[in-house]
């Protein structure tokens, strides 16, 4: 079973030092791979290609019968439509059109990807962006999508291609993603650069990354798994609440109350779903993800 992570950044090379440890084949595609075997993984083959260039991907036409789970999570070079179009929808579409579809109606797309009685897996990352504003409900893979900003009306559109032409596909949609590396919530709480509202409280959602390659390993274990996946930790909080247990690791002063947020959606995202499947979160709670984060 060989897997390719196209768009093998910080939470793809996550994902596969993981597949690498079961002694799993991993192709990582990215438009700069590392070129030090220092900065690589040994068993990890590197391709180097523009999944937004069809021209670059047309060296897995070679490969494609071998490749069989694609992880497709990408980032987009900036936060504007064009970027985020190029990135998850284009980058998708031309993609599916290099490996093959699953959809025997969409000849312009390819062959039928098939391996023996077994469809090639795809796991998409999307975002919790695809359900737009809330008010502090709960929400779950069943809660209606209705995105607002053009981010997850983007997702959204990439997640409904993934479905009409692979038939074995799962969307796995990640909250706030923090770890190593993703810390700039906390450098700016100790410059006291911001600021949080209190009454009524604004909901975030956070999932660490170790966790959310965890959870990516996982669906690609199940042999059933569902269609959509919320991923994201346990213990939805309001926001002042983790910004000031950040302060008080840091020993700064506490955050100072803030206007209500516009423009920004305050839900409670629920993973039950994934618990159930049988996934267990090393960091439920942000705040003992956060504790161990800034010890470093």
């Amino acid at each position: 079973m060989t897997t390719l992570i196209a768009g093998c950044g910080d939470l793809g090379f996550n994902v596969a030092k993981r597949l690498l440890a079961h002694h799993e084949p991993v192709i990582g595609l990215r438009r700069n791979p590392p070129v030090s075997n220092t900065d690589s993984l040994e068993g990890l083959t590197w391709l180097a290609a523009d999944l937004r260039d069809p021209a670059t991907l047309v060296s897995l036409s070679n490969i494609a019968q071998h490749i069989t789970q694609v992880v497709y999570c990408t980032t987009p070079d900036q936060r504007t439509p064009e970027q985020y179009r190029a990135s998850y929808l284009v980058g998708l579409q031309n993609l599916t059109a290099a490996l093959g579809t699953d959809d025997l109606g969409s000849v312009p797309l390819g062959r039928k990807a098939l391996f023996g009685h077994y469809t090639r897996r795809w796991v998409f990352v999307s975002s919790t962006a695809v359900y737009g504003a809330s008010s502090d409900e709960w929400v779950d893979e069943a809660s209606p999508t209705l995105p607002e900003g053009f981010n997850g009306k983007i997702l959204l559109e990439a997640e409904q291609f993934l479905i009409q032409h692979h038939q074995n596909s799962v969307s796995m949609r990640l909250s706030g993603i923090y770890g190593p590396g993703r810390n700039l919530i906390a450098q700016r709480i100790k410059q006291g650069l911001v600021s949080a509202p209190v009454e009524p409280p604004h909901y975030t959602n956070r999932i660490h990354i170790d966790d959310g390659a965890r959870a990516i390993e996982h669906i690609l274990s199940l042999p059933k798994p569902d269609c959509v996946y919320v991923v994201t930790d346990q213990c939805p909080l309001p926001m002042h609440v983790i910004y000031n247990h950040i302060a008080s690791k840091l020993g700064a002063l506490p955050v100072p109350q803030g206007p209500k947020l516009v423009g920004m959606a305050s839900k409670r995202l629920s993973s039950q779903r994934l618990v159930d499947s049988g996934f267990k979160h090393l960091w439920p709670d942000a705040r003992q993800g956060y504790d161990e984060l800034l010890k470093t």
